[in-house]
């Protein structure tokens, strides 16, 4: 018989490595350490400028490692919550973890191939470029431009280098204590 007359199957195509369909964070840790530094976010320090804004560091790391219940739903809940906190316009930080979430949702297949330096290269105009509704939108409100949001952002996606080696490390540790 021809290779013509048949039909193909699909059922058959997987793919070589599913290990990126499957949630590599457990979704309990993740929610822990997600209000663990909103809590630690209500501290006075927080108030600085240029301090990193480390739940949408957090969202947006479990977001790119397919944690279990975090997206976009909790960055619009966590962005609420910051509006209320730093008594902001409501929605201004819901916008934009919701743009940075989004952003790092439709890169994460590209970036999770690469190492931590390099995914925060890749990340750097995502962190930016979500910023830029929210200034603008603070310009508008205040009658004043706030480029320190930029400054903010830039240290918030810098830190996702030391947090890729910190959840590296960990994974390593546990796997090698699995092994024994």
């Amino acid at each position: 018989m021809s290779e013509q007359g048949r039909t193909p199957n699909y059922n058959s195509l997987v793919p070589l490595d599913d290990a990126s369909f499957r949630y590599r964070i457990p979704a309990k840790p993740a929610w822990i350490t997600l209000i663990l530094c909103f809590l630690l976010s209500l501290l006075p320090a927080n108030e600085i400028s240029w301090s990193p804004d480390l739940v949408l560091l957090f969202l947006c790391f479990f977001c790119a490692h397919y944690t279990k219940g975090v997206g976009l739903l909790a960055a619009f809940v966590f962005g609420v919550f910051k509006d209320v906190q730093v008594l902001d316009l409501l929605g201004v930080g819901a916008l934009h973890y919701i743009l940075t979430v989004y952003g790092v949702e439709k890169m994460r297949g590209r970036i999770m191939h690469f190492n931590g330096f390099k995914q925060m290269i890749q990340l750097i105009p995502v962190f930016i470029m979500a910023t830029i509704p929210s200034v603008f939108i603070h310009a508008w409100y205040n009658a004043a431009f706030n480029p320190t949001l930029f400054l903010k952002a830039f240290v918030t996606v810098c830190l996702w280098q030391i947090l890729t080696m910190l959840y590296d490390a960990l994974t390593n540790r546990l796997l090698d204590q699995k092994s024994l």
